[in-house]
C-alpha cells in the first residue's frame, strides 16, 4: 500500500555501512514487484538474485552511494561509478514511488557527476524504468543485453544524457558498455 509523504521531506545522504540491507531490500522488492509486466519469471528470478547486501559495503568505497531517507528510513537508494559517468542504479521501494523521489536521487548523482567534470552520463535502463530516465532527459541508443554479475542476460537499454557543453567540462572516460 502506497505511503503518503511530502517529497520536501526526503532528505538525500551518503550511503553508510548500516544500510546495505535496506539498500539490498529496496532493490529486490523493486524488480520483484516492479518488472513484472517486462521481464519473465526466470529474469526476474535470476536479476533480483544477483547480488548480495554485501556487495553494496564493497560498493560504497568504490563508487558514489546515495540513498533518499524519509523517517530515519531508508527509501530509495542510487549509485554512480564516478571514474566512467555510469549510473548504475536508481531504485525505490515500491512503497514510495511516483513522489519524485527516483528524481530526487537521479538529479543528485547528475550534479555530482558534474561537480567532478563530467560531460555526459550513461546508463542501462530496465525495460521498466525507460519511462522514467527519458523524463529525465536520457536518449535510447541500443537495446542490449546486460549480463548480470551471475552471468545471466537481462533485456536493457543503453542510454546517454549530454550534462554540459564539451567546452565547459572534462571527460568521465565515456565508452559504451559491453556488461556490467
Amino acid at each position: 500500500m502506497p505511503v503518503l509523504i511530502e517529497s520536501n521531506s526526503v532528505s538525500i545522504r551518503r550511503a553508510r555501512d548500516a544500510d546495505k540491507e535496506a539498500i539490498w531490500l529496496i532493490r529486490f522488492r523493486a524488480i520483484q514487484e516492479v518488472s513484472r509486466p517486462y521481464y519473465t519469471p526466470l529474469e526476474i528470478h535470476h536479476w533480483s538474485g544477483s547480488i548480495t547486501p554485501e556487495y553494496y559495503a564493497h560498493t560504497m568505497e568504490r563508487h558514489e552511494l546515495i540513498v533518499a531517507e524519509y523517517g530515519g528510513k531508508v527509501i530509495g537508494f542510487g549509485q554512480l561509478d564516478r571514474e566512467h559517468g555510469f549510473i548504475e542504479a536508481v531504485y525505490v521501494s515500491p512503497d514510495y514511488l511516483r513522489r519524485g523521489i527516483g528524481m530526487k536521487l537521479l538529479e543528485t548523482l547528475e550534479q555530482k557527476a558534474l561537480d567532478r567534470g563530467c560531460i555526459m552520463l550513461q546508463l542501462c535502463s530496465s525495460l521498466n524504468a525507460l519511462p522514467f530516465y527519458e523524463r529525465a532527459g536520457y536518449k535510447a541508443a541500443m537495446n542490449i543485453r546486460l549480463r548480470l554479475s551471475n552471468g545471466f542476460e537481462i533485456p536493457c537499454i543503453y542510454m546517454t544524457k549530454k550534462l554540459a557543453p564539451a567546452s565547459e567540462s572534462g571527460s568521465c572516460g565515456y565508452s559504451p558498455p559491453i556488461s556490467l
